[in-house]
């Protein structure tokens, strides 16, 4: 009898060694500790560098754009709708020049040729005026259904690239006045009315 709870001791022992081992072998090897390096600042970027390239600057306004007054006039040939051409060597040095940027849709455009229509016939001896278009889909077709539409009597051109390039003529309403010297009296983008438009012929008359 003593033998068998020697034996029964023994095999107790047994296995509480071998559980033990067991622990032993499934616990999860150990990681040396990973040091901590410190991270270097990012360099900041501006304001300017996270903005895209159109909004880094304010786009120029029509009126800080030449020609200036008092410079001389860019030289141009104009191709009418009437199919006759002119260039700034026909014109100046015989009359002033008014050139107006326009386009049939615009009803501010529309408003102030008809308030030119009376200046204009006053000094038409001595002025030229040249009204083009800003679009460069409006037709020959187009332009004169326009004027004849208004009963406007002075000359219209459709769009042309080298005249709107040269006068940076990029929005409708602007006015231009060249004297009989070729030199810019007056470059307008307000609107104009009677008044104005007289004022402004006074410039090149």
């Amino acid at each position: 009898m003593g033998g068998y709870v020697r034996s029964v001791a023994v095999l107790i022992t047994v296995v509480l060694f071998l559980q033990g081992c067991s622990l032993l072998l499934n616990q999860p090897e150990q990681q040396p500790p990973v040091k901590k390096v410190p991270q270097q600042a990012q360099p900041q970027q501006s304001v300017a560098e996270n903005k895209p390239p159109e909004e880094l600057a304010p786009p120029l306004e029509e009126s800080v754009i030449g020609p200036f007054p008092h410079e001389t006039t860019p030289a141009f040939t104009i191709l009418l709708t009437s199919g006759k051409i002119v260039s700034s060597r026909d014109l100046i040095h015989d009359k002033a020049v008014v050139l107006y940027f326009f386009t049939t849709s615009c009803t501010v455009c529309l408003r102030e040729l008809n308030a030119f229509k009376q200046p204009y016939l006053k000094d038409r001896n001595t002025v030229e005026v040249i009204a083009m278009s800003v679009e460069s889909k409006e037709t020959v077709r187009d332009v004169e259904l326009f004027r004849k539409r208004h009963l406007y009597n002075f000359d219209f051109a459709t769009f042309q690239e080298g005249i709107i390039s040269s006068f940076q003529a990029t929005t409708p309403g602007l006015k231009i006045a060249v004297d009989a010297n070729g030199t810019v009296t007056a470059r307008e983008t307000r609107e104009l009315e009677q008044n104005d438009w007289n004022t402004l012929l006074k410039t090149v008359i």
